[in-house]
């Protein structure tokens, strides 16, 4: 007779762990969304700005350029302080509210975003030796 009883339990507690990991999975991929958002969107500010700076706006965009953007953004200190808001945003963040993401990302890009030419090129310093205009895509 315990048969009746411990299959609704056991289907519960199946049910109950199945919708935690989707909780826990839901928060990972809204940190990953939401990193990858901002990231991609401050490399590409970094790509505008050295086009200006470098004076070649009416070039195409070279993977020289790309990978300059990309070293400049990896040294930049406030990577590892945006990937660590983000995440911690994420753990707390009320999955019910939709705007709540794209406010944080907002909030994130403008706490993070590049200023002015001199301040790019102040960060971009050392990276400018190793740079190559003219690399192919291959």
């Amino acid at each position: 007779m315990t048969a009746p009883i411990a299959v609704p339990i056991t289907a519960t507690v199946v049910v109950i762990v199945w919708l935690y990991e989707m909780y826990k999975e839901t928060r990972i991929t809204l940190q990953r969304l939401m990193t990858y958002i901002v990231q991609l969107t401050l490399i590409m500010q970094i790509i505008f700005w050295l086009q200006g700076a470098l004076k070649i706006e009416d070039q195409e965009i070279s993977i020289g350029i790309i990978k300059l953007a990309i070293a400049t953004y990896s040294r930049y200190g406030e990577k590892e302080r945006i990937e660590r808001r983000i995440k911690e945003y994420a753990a707390e963040a009320n999955l019910t509210d939709r705007d709540a993401a794209f406010n944080e990302i907002v909030a994130v890009l403008k706490d993070s975003r590049i200023n002015s030419g001199d301040e790019l090129e102040e960060r971009v310093r050392d990276e400018l030796a190793r740079f190559v205009p003219d690399e192919q895509w291959n």
